[in-house]
């Protein structure tokens, strides 16, 4: 048995991501498609695997050297790609038909028994969703004798059996008639723009190939043709998931998860009802430092997002916690006024001229000479603190500057980074709370929407991190990405039914 994989698309739906590499190689939670499809084949012991590419062929050949050495894969090169169809492919790879054989697209995802179900059922199949369907995928018909009699989008429901998921399996029986209709089509009719399903409709249809459904149910699948499909392929192969159910505590961040500037994201509400409802404790983490706590809490709930101000947690309460806690009490900071109030009114001494320490904040009211005035003192070596480390913060208009341009300018300017920056991804900024609560991190789920920040505080620990794709962090970029979210879904809403 071998398998042949139809992969020389360029997947224009997915751009921008696939600017830069195949289709097939998108990722669906953190494994390329193509390598879900490879680990299916070799756990049902099918090691002889010929791939049709095209379009960004190389990183298709280096990303199975190293990751699936141990498979025999061949190549097979459509250089043509952009003006022909996946038919045509096939046909280019026709000597690499042997005996009995898988025949699948790469833009597949879907559960490993599904080939042992194929595999033990006699004669050529097709795996097919049985009573489902789907607008956009080939619907197979059957004849009263149970073998297929066409495939087609357009099915009717009324005669429809099933969905098919584009996985085959043809009969070394069926080899000879399969290739002689397909080199019939490119050589006689020289048509090289048909989809492999026109094939397989004729061979139906013509009763040169008897093929019957094997109905999946009720195993998993999904085709992924745009970004909408990839979100929900995600949610339904992630098997940790499900794990929110059990988590106790949610620390959930503001600036691009909950809401933006003044208007709470779809779903926020819904979402913290939910937590609340399944009694599950809620922290709002958030390491914009621009307001103070109260501010903080009187904004969201003018959003009418409901919280305490007990359950709000500022970056900026950390670092006064630690200044105090070092003795550091004459400190030079930037600030906007009410934040700068908040400090003094905290116990610190604001001093400009011989401070114990620097302190910087997301001060949203930051002129030139502040900045100028920070650097002088931090070139005389006084140590230097920053509430956080966010290069941006989210807006409806955009990305706009946050405390981690004003770090980069200090350190253009003097040579110096911060000796200590909280907030996320310091775990400091849970562990209290864990702890006081009684509780491991085992217990806790991160939500956020920066890959640095708020998914990173939790690798390394038993927190489960979720990424929401509406702030900071887009598709595009978190494809791209070293750190991987344990969940990642396009909103809040998208986890509200898991709690």
């Amino acid at each position: 048995m071998n398998a042949i994989i139809l992969a020389a698309g360029t997947g224009s739906r997915l751009r921008p991501v696939t600017d830069r590499k195949p289709k097939t190689m998108v990722k669906v939670n953190g494994k390329p498609m193509l390598g879900h499809i490879l680990d299916a084949l070799r756990a049902n012991g099918i090691y002889d695997i010929c791939i049709c590419t095209g379009y960004k062929a190389d990183m298709i050949r280096e990303y199975c050297s190293t990751a699936h050495a141990d498979l025999s894969i061949d190549y097979i090169l459509n250089e043509d790609y952009n003006s022909t169809n996946n038919m045509y492919s096939l046909y280019l790879a026709r000597s690499r038909i042997k005996g009995d054989f898988i025949l699948m697209n790469a833009d597949l995802v879907f559960d490993p028994g599904i080939i042992q179900g194929l595999l033990e059922s006699p004669g050529s199949r097709v795996a097919v969703e049985s009573g489902v369907y789907y607008e956009e995928s080939m619907k197979v018909e059957l004849r009263l004798d149970g073998t297929i009699c066409s495939i087609s989008k357009k099915i009717p429901r009324e005669t429809f059996f099933g969905s098919s998921i584009d996985v085959y399996k043809f009969d070394r029986d069926d080899r000879r008639g399969f290739i002689e209709e397909l080199v019939s089509y490119i050589e006689d009719k020289k048509d090289r723009k048909q989809w492999t399903e026109v094939l397989l409709n004729q061979l139906f249809a013509s009763g040169k190939v008897k093929a019957r459904p094997y109905a999946i149910n009720p195993a998993k699948w999904f085709e992924i043709d745009n970004f909408e499909d990839l979100a929900r392929a995600e949610i339904l192969f992630n098997g940790k998931i499900i794990g929110l159910k059990n988590r106790k505590v949610v620390f959930i961040d503001r600036d691009g998860t909950l809401a933006m500037n003044d208007t709470a994201l779809p779903g926020a509400n819904e979402f913290l009802s939910k937590v609340r409802q399944t009694g599950k404790k809620l922290f709002l983490l958030t390491n914009n430092s621009s307001k103070t706590p109260e501010e903080h809490c009187r904004f969201v709930n003018q959003l009418g997002i409901k919280v305490t101000q007990e359950e709000v947690i500022v970056s900026i309460d950390l670092a006064i916690a630690e200044l105090k806690r070092l003795g550091l009490i004459r400190v030079f900071w930037l600030a906007g006024g009410k934040v700068s109030e908040y400090i003094t009114r905290a116990g610190l001494t604001f001093d400009n001229e011989a401070p114990q320490a620097l302190l910087l904040t997301f001060d949203n009211e930051i002129t030139y000479s502040k900045l100028v005035n920070f650097s002088m003192l931090a070139r005389k070596g006084f140590p230097y603190y920053a509430t956080h480390i966010d290069q941006v913060c989210p807006s409806k208009d955009g990305l706009i500057p946050d405390i981690g341009c004003f770090i980069d300018t200090i350190e253009c300017t003097t040579g110096r980074r911060p000796t200590k920056t909280f907030g996320k991804p310091s775990i400091d900024m849970v562990t209290p709370i864990l702890e006081g609560l009684g509780l491991n991190f085992s217990d806790a789920v991160v939500i956020g929407d920066r890959l640095y920040t708020d998914i990173r505080m939790a690798e390394g620990t038993e927190m489960l991190s979720a990424l929401v794709l509406t702030g900071e962090t887009d598709r595009n970029t978190y494809e791209e990405s070293q750190t991987v979210a344990d969940i990642v879904v396009p909103g809040i809403s998208d986890l509200t039914p898991w709690l």
